[in-house]
């Protein structure tokens, strides 16, 4: 059993923030306990009559079993009564009617929850953490839609001005190590369920006019891009409401290394892929056809096709089978294999896929890899992490979140490359974290001259962002 003196100070220090901060954001990297430190916080603000309840959103696997384990696991925290409103809705709703300080929820299941009260004054939660508040970066998503009405904090009068609201909700904690991952337009939806609009401006429209603009000759599906002088004025428009911790500061980790693997296509394949490109259309040699009606659709197949297997046919034929694929090439499958030789009997590979047929056709090559979400899922945990796995497979976004896969080995393969950094982010997070001792290794594989090396380059704009982000604000919490 942990008891208070085991917490570190910087814990102490980020759990006393919230609770004198009623609405902020803990930005804490992987690895450094943003669980207990919230569930620290809660404690005390029910120790003084400070909560009556508290309502958690998090990703469904760290819902399942994160939470409350946490809370066990400390002397200060185990009297706090977590329910879990998951399963059936009997079980759900057993959980929210229960006299427990601490409900947890999963994300998909909160615009059910918030759907039971149409009358917000009758909100029974007046604390709400959200667990990876990323996943309200989408301002036009439902879910940060109906929490905003909850959150409101003034509403626009008839005839003009604004008029105080009274919102049920008095504290609310946003909790995430990848605030902007995707580009510092994502901090908008999330620092406005915090303030309401007040530091990024009151709608998202308003926020890209006043600090991005439009690259010059781009395209109409391309995001305008932050204006070099708004940089420095987000920065600091959110020093007042975010608390930032980074990994390395606090802990000694191992090096961690990006490896791309350029892989050349076959001159055949090449050239389908170039005519792909070119034309958005490709016939193959067995007659199935590959369509891409805009440029959205194109970057999709040609994402499938690098990586060896192509969603084919068109929607509007009368004989189209959903989610059919033809494989194209085998280049990546045959690197795979390689690389697994060389690592057979000396290091432990974890191999991330995206596409529905990557996972086919690597249960196909490979018949003794083990895929995650065949067992359950503590159990191969546990095995990987004991070094009884030689080669997991695992889902890219299936496990972004709440597993801890440091132990049994260090080096990740990217068969499939993504464009989103949070899930990349997180994704290494389950092997790059507290605990791992030796140097990571993340391998992508990546076929040249494609759209995956474009990929891979916005990963590492992306990256640069957000770093200058979180190392700011990281400076300014310090003075």
């Amino acid at each position: 059993m942990l008891r208070w003196k085991d917490l570190r100070s910087y814990q102490v220090v980020m759990s006393m923030y919230a609770v004198f901060k009623k609405r902020c954001g803990l930005f804490m990297g992987l690895g450094l306990g943003k669980t207990i430190v919230t569930l620290t916080a809660i404690a005390i603000l029910d120790a003084l009559g400070l909560s009556r309840r508290t309502l958690i959103v998090a990703p469904k696997r760290v819902a399942e079993t994160v939470w409350h384990t946490e809370a066990k696991n400390w002397s200060h925290t185990r009297y706090l009564n977590v329910a879990l409103a998951l399963g059936p809705v009997d079980k759900r709703l057993a959980a929210i009617n229960s006299n427990a300080e601490i409900v947890v929820i999963n994300v998909e299941n909160l615009l059910w929850l918030l759907s039971l009260y149409p009358k917000i004054a009758d909100w029974p939660f007046d604390t709400v953490v959200l667990d990876e508040s990323s996943l309200f970066k989408n301002n036009s998503s439902k879910r940060f839609k109906a929490l905003r009405k909850f959150t409101r904090r003034e509403a626009v009068k008839r005839g003009g001005g604004l008029r105080r609201i009274r919102s049920p909700i008095k504290r609310i904690y946003l909790l995430t190590a990848t605030p902007a991952a995707n580009g510092l337009g994502n901090l908008w939806s999330q620092i406005c369920l915090l303030d309401d609009g007040e530091a990024l401006g009151r709608s998202f429209d308003a926020y890209i006019r006043t600090h991005f603009q439009a690259r010059a000759n781009a395209s109409r599906f391309e995001k305008p891009e932050i204006r070099k002088s708004s940089r420095k004025k987000i920065y600091k428009k959110l020093a007042n409401l975010v608390k930032v911790l980074i990994t390395t500061d606090y802990i000694d980790m191992p090096d961690i290394i990006y490896n791309p693997i350029e892989l050349a296509l076959p001159p055949k394949v090449r050239k389908q892929y170039d005519y792909l490109e070119k034309n958005f259309l490709l016939e193959l040699d067995n007659g199935e056809d590959i369509l891409a009606p805009n440029t959205a659709s194109l970057r999709m197949k040609l994402q499938q096709f690098a990586n060896g297997a192509v969603i084919v046919g068109d929607p509007e034929d009368l004989d189209y089978v959903k989610g059919k694929w033809e494989e194209v090439h085998t280049v990546k499958l045959d690197a795979l294999e390689e690389i697994m030789e060389v690592a057979e009997g000396n290091e432990s590979l974890i191999i991330g896929y995206w596409f529905k047929s990557d996972e086919e056709r690597l249960r196909k090559r490979f018949p003794d890899m083990v895929f995650i979400k065949d067992h359950d899922t503590l159990e191969i945990v546990e095995r990987w992490n004991r070094g009884e796995i030689a080669n997991l497979a695992v889902q890219i976004a299936g496990a972004s979140h709440g597993l801890n896969l440091q132990y049994g080995g260090a080096t990740i393969i990217y068969f499939s490359n993504i464009w989103d950094l949070e899930v990349h982010d997180q994704f290494v997070g389950r092997v790059f974290r507290p605990g791992q001792n030796r140097g990571v290794t993340i391998n992508y594989l990546c076929i040249a001259n494609s759209v995956e090396q474009k990929i891979v380059g916005a990963l590492r704009t992306k990256t640069k962002i957000q770093n200058h982000l979180l190392d700011d604000l990281n400076r300014r919490s310090k003075k």
